[in-house]
């Protein structure tokens, strides 16, 4: 019995305490963000989980576009050393696991209510932050380092074309009228 009285008892005095006060509880205010805000917010997320993942990153919001700017020493070294072009296996798993990262960075963006906006996501070389390695714009890879040296490669191999020589052109014949 003396179990069932404490929560009675405590029960009672919760609610003369309201009474008192007004009758009712205050209820929550909405604290309202605006959409700059919750755009910086999600901005910090996004920058705080690429840190945990790659050497360094920078996330910028301009213009509708998010941008996001990964470095990795091992990436660079990995693109460096695919052999065998854009098949090779060290490098589609290093596009793979870059590939995690911009779909839940899109998934990020996207649950935030901001799906309108683009996302451009670049893997730069860690020593030279003006070279790009793979770009993702929107979740698809639109440049690739490897792929595009190895584009570059076979178009050298090429032979030149072979231009036929030319002969000296002949005068047009003349015509003569018809009689």
């Amino acid at each position: 019995m003396k179990k069932r009285a404490f929560p009675i008892l405590f029960g009672a005095l919760l609610l003369l305490s309201l009474c008192s006060c007004g009758g009712t509880p205050e209820e929550p205010t909405e604290v309202q963000v605006s959409e700059e805000e919750q755009m910086q917010q999600l901005l910090d997320t996004i920058d705080q989980t690429m840190s945990e993942t790659y050497d360094g990153c920078s996330v910028s919001y301009n213009s509708g576009v998010v941008e996001v700017n990964v470095w990795a020493e091992r990436i660079t070294d990995d693109a460096a050393d695919a052999a065998d072009g854009a098949k090779d296996p060290s490098w589609v798993s290093v596009k793979s696991d870059v590939e995690a990262s911009v779909i839940s960075t899109v998934n990020s963006i996207q649950s935030a209510g901001f799906s309108s906006r683009m996302i451009s996501f670049h893997v730069l070389d860690d020593a030279d932050h003006d070279r790009t390695l793979l770009t993702f714009d929107n979740g698809g890879v639109s440049y690739d380092i490897v792929a595009q040296t190895e584009k570059d490669r076979k178009e050298e191999e090429l032979p030149p074309e072979e231009t036929p020589e030319k002969t000296p052109e002949e005068p047009p014949a003349e015509e003569t009228p018809s009689q």
